[in-house]
């Protein structure tokens, strides 16, 4: 080392070649140190590198070496084993081997044992003679000779004792070869029966691998059609407008569609979530209790819930979710958009009430004219109800050939793209007969298709009557134009005769106009609550006063008549006035009428019997024709009250009776 004295340094590298090769090792026979030239006597053996002395020493030195070393170690002493012969580079040489313990403190086991063990190779053919060889005596050649036979004789020694160790392990070897050969025969034994049950083992698995491989492709099979079957499941859960939600037995979310996101604040990170804490767009308190319930009772559960943030509405369907083994997992909910259904159900509601209330019959029909629809006014108007008549034909409604005509105006309607109109007779349940008019239409669904007709109606028999009365109305009133012209002609002439001045033509002939106006006003008032019969009389004959004189006696009970009574009655004293007027009693000064009535019972009701009677007016002859007047008179009291009414053109005046009967609910006695 650097610290190392010269002189020591010289001293030792001199006496390097004097002293032995050695390796030091451990209890484990591992070399931790080498010393001198010790690869004359170290082989490495091939495979795995080692340190091990026994691994690496020379065959020829290694039984010796080990029993000297297992002695050292053993007894704490030094061993030696002189007379050891070994080749070495093919010269045969004479070794002693010296195994030393080393008893250091940090190297020794608790019992004082070394830890280590100085193993030292001494050559004895290389020790250096002394220089001086010419100055040896014959003593010195009898002490080698000495020497060499106490070498032979020990090299004798350690080589029988070398010899009984050989022998007795080759022995020990024999018997654990002998044992291991049983054993090596038993496990050949079982390697052999192993080996048949590997052979049946590998057929085993070659058949259970060929099952294996049918079963993979199965399995690649069915995971290929999983994964067809996950992807459509995906691009449906993607792709639908349906809300929904999946739910395990916890509220927690599952899974759920987009649109769902349109009900709830929901989010992919809300997966897992109680559906309790997340905010619902819908008005839905009860969203927890019904799941809980569904689960409980594994019933269907539906309700129709409004958006609390738009104007929509959505069908709830909560139905349990079922696993492939049928248990229970959760729940799923689906929210269907209805709030086109619902509006639509509203504009049908509304028309089926407005159907329904309709007092005209509407009739949903096909065709051919199969009823499948029939509303409240059609079975008012003609008596069957909705039963009896669905599924029935037209026909049985019609007079004549009822189906064809519906066919046609269902035909016209296609035609020309309008409903049409025309008025029939139809028979009741009852077997009377009704003219209704008729608006047949057709019916089309969304594609624009005629799928079936809609016929409408229309009780027509007061229209008609009210189109006859019309017609007899305006005849009536041209006649009483002229008439109200005549009458206002001889006013005119009657006043002016009598008069003696303008002022008193004009107050007279004003007053008469007003008393005829009042009785027009009279007869144009529809809603009479009560007229009494004395007004009417007077108010018609007024007129044809004679300077604030009456030229009528009027005589007989206060009876109120009904408006329609008195209407009628109003209209035929008119004309007997005004004939009156133009050609009888009343057209001179002098002429008078007598008008009196009285009621008679008959028939479980009351009549009244009019007698109108003229005097003092010009001579009457009997008409050559019947005017018009005259037939109002006669026929329209007839018609109108069910009475009857005579005229007699007696020589001193005319004489016309009437007899009509009187409501009980409207007239007053």
């Amino acid at each position: 080392t650097g610290g190392e004295d010269p002189i020591a340094r010289s001293a030792r590298q001199a006496l390097e070649k004097y002293a032995p090769a050695y390796v030091v090792i451990d209890r484990n026979h591992d070399i931790v140190r080498f010393a001198g030239d010790t690869g004359r006597y170290l082989e490495p053996a091939s495979g795995p590198a080692t340190l091990n002395l026994f691994g690496m020493l020379h065959k020829g030195l290694r039984a010796a070496a080990r029993v000297a070393v297992q002695e050292a170690f053993t007894s704490g002493k030094t061993v030696i084993r002189a007379g050891m012969r070994v080749n070495i580079d093919g010269k045969s040489q004479s070794l002693r081997l010296i195994a030393e313990p080393l008893p250091d403190a940090k190297t020794s086991d608790d019992d004082g044992t070394s830890r280590l063990c100085a193993l030292a190779f001494d050559d004895i053919d290389r020790r250096p003679r002394l220089a001086n060889t010419a100055a040896a005596n014959d003593d010195d050649a009898a002490d080698a000779d000495s020497e060499r036979i106490q070498t032979l004789e020990q090299e004798l020694t350690t080589t029988r004792e070398q010899l009984h160790a050989a022998i007795d392990q080759l022995e020990s070897l024999n018997e654990e070869l002998k044992s291991a050969n049983e054993e090596y025969q038993s496990v050949n034994e079982e390697l052999q029966s192993s080996n048949e049950e590997l052979e049946t083992s590998k057929e085993e698995m070659q058949s259970i691998n060929e099952e294996l491989q049918t079963v993979n492709a199965e399995v690649h099979s069915k995971n290929e059609a999983l994964r067809h079957a996950n992807d459509d499941l995906s691009n449906l859960m993607d792709s639908t407008q349906i809300a929904t939600l999946f739910l395990d037995t916890g509220l927690r979310v599952n899974s759920f569609t987009p649109p769902t996101t349109e009900l709830f604040h929901l989010r992919e990170t809300d997966r897992g979530r109680s559906i309790t804490e997340i905010k619902a767009r819908l008005s839905y308190p009860d969203l927890a209790q019904d799941v809980k319930r569904v689960l409980r009772t594994l019933a269907v559960r539906e309700r129709e819930l409004d958006s609390l943030e738009t104007d929509k509405s959505y069908l709830l369907r909560m139905v349990p979710y079922r696993t492939v083994d049928n248990r229970i997992d959760g729940v799923v909910l689906t929210f269907v958009d209805i709030t086109e259904r619902k509006q639509h159900e509203l504009a049908c509601g509304r028309l089926a009430a407005i159907v329904e209330s309709s007092r005209d019959a509407i009739i949903g029909h096909d065709l051919d004219g199969t009823i499948h629809s029939w509303n409240a006014g059609a079975e008012q108007l003609l008596g069957y109800s909705a039963e009896q008549v669905q599924g029935r034909s037209l026909s049985r409604l019609s007079i004549g050939d009822g189906d064809g005509e519906v066919r046609a105006l269902l035909e016209t309607a296609r035609d020309q793209g309008l409903p049409v109109e025309t008025e029939l007779d139809w028979q009741r349940q009852d077997g009377t007969t009704v003219p209704v008019a008729l608006t047949c239409s057709l019916v089309k669904d969304a594609a624009g298709r005629v799928v079936a007709g809609s016929t409408i109606a229309r009780d027509v028999t007061e229209p008609r009557r009210a189109a006859a009365h019309m017609q007899l109305m305006l005849r009536e009133l041209n006649h009483r134009v002229k008439n109200s012209l005549a009458s206002v002609q001889a006013i005119a002439l009657q006043t002016l005769s009598s008069a003696r001045t303008m002022g008193d033509f004009k107050s007279a002939f004003m007053s008469r106009l007003m008393a005829l106006s009042n009785t027009h006003n009279l007869l144009a008032v529809d809603q009479w609550h009560g007229v009494g019969l004395r007004e009417i009389i007077a108010n018609e004959l007024a007129p044809y006063d004679h300077e604030g004189e009456s030229r009528a006696e009027i005589a007989g009970e206060a009876l109120q008549l009904e408006p329609k009574t008195a209407l009628a009655l109003a209209m035929a004293l008119h004309e007997l006035a005004t004939n009156a007027g133009k050609y009888g009693a009343l057209s001179v000064a002098a002429g008078r009428v007598a008008v009196t009535w009285d009621t008679q019972p008959a028939d479980g009701g009351t009549r009244l019997r009019l007698r109108w009677r003229e005097f003092g007016g010009p001579p009457v002859a009997p008409p050559k024709r019947t005017g018009f007047g005259s037939r109002l008179i006669t026929d329209g009291l007839t018609m109108e009250l069910d009475g009857e009414a005579t005229l007699a053109f007696e020589p001193d005046g005319v004489l016309c009776c009437i007899d009509i009967p009187l409501s009980t609910q409207g007239d007053a006695l």
